[in-house]
């Protein structure tokens, strides 16, 4: 298989639409067990399964809800850096500023994260994750940044 940059972008964008598919199908059951928490009545509740709920379970669900803010920015910033790649504008401000973007997404999907260790010491595993996923999309939006400045140095001495 002849396996190219097109290919991999390609593969990498139905990788975003599939990651929005999870998140949007995850956010559409977290928004109807809550309303079955506040109703009684959604077909997704614990107890309708005689599975024992839990009482911070509502809470995580507001948790992973305000999570998904973020990694819906992330998700789509990440969408048009992989756009700006298909159309051959790697070195350029607007590249860079979605980088940017999609970095301060993943600090606040960490914040969020970080917010829920005082109600569920697990979330601190994510926490970490995202945070460290903000560090290296940072550390590649200066590597662009560095780049377009040299790009920009030798385009005038030419």
């Amino acid at each position: 298989m002849n396996w190219n940059q097109d290919k991999s972008i390609v593969l990498s964008l139905v990788c975003v639409w599939l990651f929005a598919l999870v998140l949007l199908a995850s956010d559409a059951a977290a928004v109807i067990y809550l309303i079955g928490q506040l109703t009684g009545e959604a077909p997704f509740l614990p107890e309708t399964y005689g599975i024992a709920a839990d009482a911070e379970t509502p809470l995580l669900t507001v948790f992973w809800l305000l999570f998904s803010i973020p990694a819906w920015i992330a998700l789509f910033e990440l969408r048009m850096i992989l756009i700006c790649f298909r159309k051959n504008r790697v070195f350029e401000a607007g590249t860079v500023r979605h980088m940017r973007i999609a970095s301060w997404a993943c600090v606040g999907a960490a914040a969020v994260c970080l917010a829920g260790t005082f109600f569920y010491p697990g979330m601190f595993v994510p926490a970490l994750a995202a945070a460290f996923m903000a560090l290296i999309v940072r550390i590649v939006k200066n590597s662009f940044e560095a780049a377009i400045r040299m790009k920009d140095e030798l385009d005038l001495t030419i």
